[in-house]
């Protein structure tokens, strides 16, 4: 008898007193009758504990982590749990329709539990939001800490984090927590008012707490539940294969990571430097190497420096194609910093060995003087085909020189793809 209510309680994920509700009698009989024997249960009670023995195991299965579904992808929810939870309890799960109860049971305490969509669809918006999530979340909690969180400053940020909690995982609002930290001089009730129409939500939802450490209004989102906890330490370990092999799902991802952790530098000329990412050199070494491998995969190579925590690159060619893949269009203070940035660029042209300079019938010094340029610049141009693009634009007719581009340089940097010549050359043109 002992090992039957044994099976009852690791298969169903039940407390002795939710089975001595199920059998119908006191969990002091149910608890002697698991130590000295059936003679404290009668025949009824005693037919209710074999049939529940027999009932299937609801102990999380390994299943396939995505499945398609008319042509579109689903995770399997179950499938993103581990068996046992951070705690080392067994975590349980029981199907209803369209959804499905997770939970587990704590030695000191009643269960911890959740209900979450059966199956949550992938698509790039899911991919950005977790990107995102990785980028400014909790990744690394301590085992004392039960609570997903994320924080930015950005309300549009902000705003698709919330909806992302709500859409995806259909948690209701009450189980999001929403705090704001501003400076001592903010306007509380406009900063509250400002939130809550970016949320959609009640202003009396927002705790507001003012620092006077704080400059900006940082925004905290929590979900103050284990089981939730669980499911998203999960996603990115168990995707992040997915996510390297499928293109659209690793631009979507860097998207959202390049938001909350991505900079673009300048220089004290105000022109780009670089393009950067910023990770934890003690706890996201294995991130950090996976972002300079999805890089690699668009045609990116990107550099690591450790001590600061940055993986970054500065050829021009490079940043050029990772703006154009869209990765920067998320953040819309980051996309115009850089377009911003590039138009301070100084282009020269190289042209391709067909191409021939007009025929002249001054000296090179007396051209210099009719462009308003040095006579080494008409060299330059005559005889080695190079020539900046501002001069090009002003003195050639731009149908002589546009089809004969060998490559252009900005700085040291030599940029030879055609999308990105095409891309600056049409940028700088509305200067």
């Amino acid at each position: 008898m002992k090992g039957v209510i044994e099976t009852i309680l690791k298969n169903q994920g039940i407390s002795l007193n939710e089975l001595a509700k199920r059998v119908d009698c006191s969990s002091w009989r149910l608890k002697n009758c698991k130590n000295k024997g059936m003679d404290y249960l009668n025949k009824e009670q005693r037919v209710k504990l074999k049939s529940l023995s027999k009932l299937v195991s609801l102990k999380i299965k390994k299943r396939s982590l995505i499945f398609k579904q008319d042509k579109k992808e689903f995770l399997n929810t179950e499938s993103i749990f581990n068996k046992k939870s951070r705690s080392g309890y067994k975590i349980y799960c029981k199907k209803g329709i369209g959804k499905t109860r997770f939970w587990y049971r704590p030695d000191t305490r009643g269960r911890i539990e959740l209900n979450l969509p059966a199956k949550i669809f992938l698509d790039e918006r899911f991919m950005i939001n977790l990107g995102l999530s990785v980028g400014d979340g909790l990744n690394n909690p301590g085992m004392k800490n039960g609570h997903y969180n994320f924080v930015n400053t950005n309300y549009d940020l902000i705003a698709l984090n919330f909806n992302w909690l709500k859409e995806d995982f259909r948690l209701k609002e009450e189980k999001i927590e929403v705090y704001a930290t501003g400076s001592l001089n903010c306007d509380k009730k406009e900063e509250k008012r400002k939130l809550a129409e970016a949320l959609q939500i009640k202003e009396e939802k927002i705790r507001f707490y003012k620092r006077e450490r704080n400059k900006k209004v940082g925004v905290g989102i929590q979900v103050s539940n284990r089981i939730f906890q669980e499911l998203y330490l999960q996603l990115f370990p168990k995707l992040k294969n997915r996510i390297l092999e499928k293109g659209t799902y690793r631009r979507a991802f860097l998207k959202g990571l390049f938001a909350a952790e991505g900079h673009i530098k300048h220089s004290i000329y105000e022109t780009i430097e670089s393009i950067s990412f910023s990770y934890n050199p003690k706890t996201e070494i294995k991130l950090s190497r996976f972002v300079r491998l999805c890089l690699r995969k668009e045609g990116i190579n990107a550099k690591m420096e450790k001590r600061g925590g940055m993986i970054y690159f500065c050829s021009y060619e490079q940043m050029v194609k990772f703006y154009l893949l869209g990765i920067s269009n998320l953040h819309r203070e980051k996309k115009e910093k850089f377009e911003r940035l590039l138009k301070k660029a100084n282009v020269s042209l190289h042209l391709n060995k067909d191409y021939k300079a007009e025929k002249r019938e001054i000296s090179q010094l007396q051209l210099s003087k009719r462009w308003n340029v040095c006579q080494p610049t008409i060299s330059h141009y005559e005889n080695r085909k190079k020539i900046g693009l501002d001069l090009a634009r002003r003195v050639l007719p731009e149908r002589k020189w546009r089809g004969s581009i060998d490559h252009i340089q900005i700085s040291n940097s030599k940029i030879r793809d055609k999308r990105c010549i095409k891309f600056i050359i049409n940028h700088l043109k509305q200067v």
